[in-house]
């Protein structure tokens, strides 16, 4: 399940422009600036034009290895953060970045001596909320409750506490209470992907009917792709036609390289009967390298109606990627092959 924890940094983000503002203040500004809009390869030009003029510029610097961890280039990060420690080997948030960072690298001992050597400098729940996330990754669910309850103490890191327990509470196999977390943060700030997670969970019990309203809500998000995924799945498993059609024709006007979309979208077609508009929907989905037994069958039982030779040759197909499939094998039985 997508864990969509958004890390609690104290980000150097302040940077007032002023008459006589330094080129150097005036990248850092263009810096800060792209890192709010989440354009962070821009973000990391500008820090890296004003390191290159001025390497001890702490803010730059850190704010450079923030963006390296959220863009995942945890070794750039770590460089960062370790040149900071050396001239700053006091700062307690630098300990713990340097922790959630080795936690990523897979280094868990590295992890957390860096968050214990935080805690030892300054008692503050966000660093319990960071150990928490370091003992999540390293599969040691229950210590982390102990370090959530104790980060309870600020309320404001409440959101990210609950983000927190309820991948605990799915790490230890409670979906149940993973799902009242959930809905706990929706009442809290509906995002979509806590409907989203709470729909895969909800999947999970079998709880279809609950599972398609959380991906639907999720999906409003016009750019979540796996959120439409999953509701037109769902939406197939309630047998609801019209639906899937509708779904479909939204997947393909947003996610147009998705074959998912393009395969149900047939499967909706063949359903209604409409045979042709289906191959021409399963042939772009196969286009799109969605080559599976499922598309080559469902392929094959729409060409039946007016093409058997190439019905035959879609179910040999069907048959060439799983050699057990009974529908292929029956149909071709039936076509005298």
């Amino acid at each position: 399940m997508p864990r969509f924890l958004t890390l609690i940094f104290c980000f150097f983000l302040f940077a007032q422009a002023s008459p006589a503002q330094s080129l150097t203040e005036r990248y850092y500004k263009k810096g800060v600036e792209f890192q709010e809009k989440a354009i962070y390869s821009r973000a990391i030009d500008y820090y890296t034009e004003v390191l290159n003029h001025e390497p001890q510029h702490v803010e730059a610097r850190y704010n450079r290895a923030v963006v390296y961890f959220e863009i995942k280039e945890y070794r750039k990060a770590l460089f960062d953060v370790r040149t900071l420690l050396e001239a700053h080997p006091m700062d307690p948030d630098l300990h713990s970045l340097t922790g959630l960072i080795y936690a990523k690298l897979k280094e868990p001992d590295e992890a957390i001596r860096y968050i214990n050597r935080a805690l030892e400098i300054q008692d503050e729940p966000i660093f319990h909320l960071r150990k928490a996330d370091i003992l999540l990754q390293n599969k040691q669910p229950e210590l982390a409750f102990k370090e959530l309850y104790t980060a309870l103490e600020d309320p404001d890191l409440e959101p990210s506490i609950l983000e927190l327990r309820a991948i605990a509470y799915v790490d230890l196999h409670q979906p149940n209470q993973a799902i009242g977390t959930y809905t706990h943060l929706i009442n809290l700030n509906p995002r979509p992907e806590y409907y989203y997670n709470r729909g895969l969970l909800r999947r999970r019990i079998k709880d279809v009917a609950g599972a398609c309203n959380d991906f639907k809500e999720a999906s409003k998000e016009p750019f979540f792709e796996e959120a439409l995924e999953a509701l037109i799945h769902c939406q197939w498993e309630q047998n609801d036609t019209a639906a899937v059609e509708a779904t479909g024709k939204n997947g393909i006007i947003h996610f147009p390289n998705n074959p998912t979309f393009y395969l149900f979208s047939g499967l909706a077609a063949l359903r209604k009967g409409k045979s042709k508009l289906a191959v021409k929907w399963f042939n772009k989905a196969e286009q799109l390298g969605l080559k599976s037994a499922e598309v080559y069958i469902n392929k094959g039982l729409a060409l039946l109606q007016y093409d058997k030779q190439k019905a035959k040759e879609a179910f040999l197909l069907a048959l060439k990627i799983d050699a057990t499939n009974k529908v292929a094998r029956h149909n071709l039985d039936l076509l005298g092959y």
